[in-house]
């Protein structure tokens, strides 16, 4: 027999199951976005913590107290996140001024943190 038997088939049903269930979870859309877009109009403030931090949620956000507090913690996860990209640019750009014999705050000091702003974490060049 030169055809593909039973058996063949069968030995790739594993892989294919992975890979439908990759690529079916990835078109889950986040809970939050940091920023008002046309899919997350609705802005909300979290109650973690000191800082307070807005974040938007679709229409159709479930605003259960569990859900609220899970989409919180991931919230500050990711203002953290991107204050630590934002520090590590400003250090960055701070070493490339000294070794342009720059003034070291010239570009590194333009450079905007706005994670870190709402945070309350110090960003000194």
């Amino acid at each position: 027999t030169g055809g593909v038997g039973l058996g063949s088939l069968l030995q790739f049903l594993p892989l294919l199951f992975i890979l439908l269930s990759v690529l079916m979870s990835g078109w889950s859309s986040p809970a939050f976005s940091t920023h008002r877009t046309s899919s997350y109009p609705v802005q909300r403030t979290t109650n973690l913590n000191s800082a307070r931090l807005s974040y938007f949620v679709p229409r159709s956000f479930d605003a259960s107290s569990s859900n609220v507090r899970q989409v919180e913690r991931e919230v500050h996860s990711t203002y953290r996140n991107h204050c630590q990209d934002e520090i590590y640019t400003t250090q960055r750009l701070m070493r490339r001024d000294w070794m342009g014999n720059l003034h070291p705050t010239s570009r590194s000091r333009a450079f905007k943190t706005p994670f870190c702003d709402a945070l309350g974490v110090k960003v000194d060049p």
